[in-house]
């Protein structure tokens, strides 16, 4: 039996759970953490609620 590789155990982590990220739409310049983290948990395979008071900049965030 072989060890699965890391990036695939790491890729379905959060698989069948959902996150609910607040503030989640960006300023420019950058990414801001809880952008970064949306983005992080549906990676790892989360769905995930984007939440922000500018529905433009999440959707910007949910876009990528």
């Amino acid at each position: 039996m072989t060890a699965e590789p890391s990036r695939a155990r790491a890729a379905r982590r959060l698989q069948g759970r959902i996150a609910i990220v607040t503030g989640a739409g960006s300023r420019p310049p950058g990414d801001g953490t809880a952008k970064a983290i949306s983005v992080l948990f549906a990676c790892a395979g989360a769905t995930v609620a984007v939440v922000d008071l500018d529905e433009e900049r999440a959707l910007a965030t949910i876009a990528e």
